[in-house]
């Protein structure tokens, strides 16, 4: 597909594919306070919600 993710340690993951699903599901929109940007541990994925917020990644 071309799009990629940044993963923690610097190494580029591709994405593969994009699968849509039409069933509800329960999902969250959550921000932490004063600071809209966390990391999922278990996975090492740093989130945000705007472009560009580490360059130096």
């Amino acid at each position: 597909m071309a799009d990629q993710l940044e993963y923690i340690v610097r190494e580029d993951v591709e994405i593969k594919d994009v699968k849509f699903s039409y069933k509800p599901r329960k999902v969250y929109n959550f921000e932490v306070s004063n600071w809209h940007t966390y990391f999922v541990r278990v996975l090492a994925w740093i989130v945000h919600n705007a472009k560009n917020v580490f360059p130096e990644l």
